[in-house]
């Protein structure tokens, strides 16, 4: 029962977010890259960063934890067109960070919450800067804002545009390292385009 329940809820979130993303106006700001690249986005924007597949030839791997939350999150990716490896800090840590050192190594995309699965919200853990080093890659930050939604009262305060909202993605500098100091700066400048452009 419980499987079949999972497998319901993975069908019904992943077509919610496929109605909503088909609504959505997405505008990209900045300099974007699909070769050997590392992704590092906050975990709360992970419904907007979902849409991230459509801008780059490959879909991203994206490291999904082993909790049961995780297995609903895991099957939702999949069904949005992302690949999956599973990991996390306590359990399968090393053999997600060689698959996806593998998958660096071979030019593909990772794209990385870095303050997962648990947090604190907007404190980087080392694992975006490590993987980096170890594969001679560099961390690119990712934001997202969307100009109406939910925002939920979750640990990571995740943000669900809602229909017809305009989504921007900006992309940051690559980085080898600082990774909070990345999205942080990424985040100001966003912030600032959009209270610009609201008061224009």
């Amino acid at each position: 029962m419980r499987r079949l329940l999972l497998i319901i809820g993975t069908v019904l979130l992943a077509w919610a977010v496929r109605l909503l993303r088909m609504t959505w106006r997405v505008k990209v700001h900045g300099e974007q890259s699909d070769s050997g690249r590392v992704v590092a986005f906050w975990h709360g924007d992970q419904i907007c960063i979902a849409g991230l597949r459509g801008w780059l030839r490959r879909a991203p791997h994206v490291l999904v934890s082993w909790s049961r939350d995780g297995e609903l999150a895991a099957g939702v990716a999949r069904r949005l067109g992302l690949r999956v490896v599973r990991g996390s800090s306590n359990r399968g840590a090393l053999s997600g960070a060689v698959a996806l050192g593998r998958r660096l190594r071979e030019g593909d995309v990772v794209a990385l919450a870095v303050d997962g699965p648990r947090g604190p919200r907007h404190q980087a853990g080392e694992s975006a800067a490590r993987l980096a080093a170890a594969t001679g890659t560099m961390v690119t930050p990712v934001i997202a804002l969307a100009s109406r939604g939910l925002k939920l009262s979750s640990w990571d305060r995740m943000v669900v545009p809602g229909l017809f909202a305009a989504v921007h993605i900006f992309w940051g500098d690559p980085r080898l390292e600082g990774v909070d100091d990345g999205l942080e700066c990424t985040r100001a400048r966003a912030v600032a385009w959009f209270e610009a452009r609201q008061r224009a």
